[in-house]
């Protein structure tokens, strides 16, 4: 059984339990104690990307692990996203269109996925995510070249892609919003975009 206590007192620390096994947050500082192999739990890796947004810094999936371990694990609606397209790879297996691989961004909508001990199945969906450069405070955007406000199909370009689709997570600002994101167009860059992760 998980626990998880949070002592908010001088310091934090954050303490999870399995078992024979414990992993000890204090002041960012991880010290394991283990009786077996340890393996953190999708809730202290919750905690900690958390943490790392607070801290506006970029979440990279391969920072993270499978299964329910995996960033898609804990992403949000309103969460900026880059993802891959074209051609790349899946346990060293080349999937895709066959075409040169291409990086894109996206501002999350719908999370339809399945978490297994190693495997993530699904799709995660989206508003295509424009940004007017690199730059840390630059702006992001959500809405189409064509903002005629007619429909929906006018205004933003929806995406869809997969788990294995999915590099990293950038910090994002919205602005305008009444608490939530989803009812934001426009927003800030937190961080310069990191040059691997430049795309379209």
């Amino acid at each position: 059984m998980v626990a998880l206590y949070l002592h908010l007192l001088a310091a934090t620390t954050v303490q999870v339990s399995l078992g024979a096994c414990f992993i000890t947050q204090h002041h960012n500082e991880n010290t394991h104690k283990c009786n077996t192999t340890c393996r953190p739990t999708s809730a202290f890796l919750l905690a900690a990307a958390k943490t790392k947004a607070e801290a506006n810094t970029v979440d990279y999936q391969s920072s993270f692990g499978r299964g329910s371990m995996h960033l898609s694990a804990i992403l949000n609606e309103g969460d900026a996203v880059v993802y891959q397209t074209g051609t790349w790879e899946v346990d060293g297996v080349e999937v895709g269109t066959g075409e040169a691989k291409q990086l894109c961004y996206a501002k999350i909508d719908t999370l339809q996925l399945v978490w297994t001990h190693d495997c993530e199945h699904g799709q995660i969906r989206g508003l295509l995510l424009t940004l007017a450069s690199y730059d840390e405070g630059s702006e992001v955007s959500t809405k189409g070249s064509n903002d005629s406000g007619n429909n929906l199909e006018d205004e933003y370009e929806f995406v869809e892609f997969g788990p294995e689709q999915l590099l990293a997570r950038l910090p994002v600002e919205w602005e305008g919003c009444s608490g939530n994101a989803m009812d934001c167009d426009v927003g800030r860059l937190l961080v310069s975009v990191p040059a691997d992760l430049r795309g379209c």
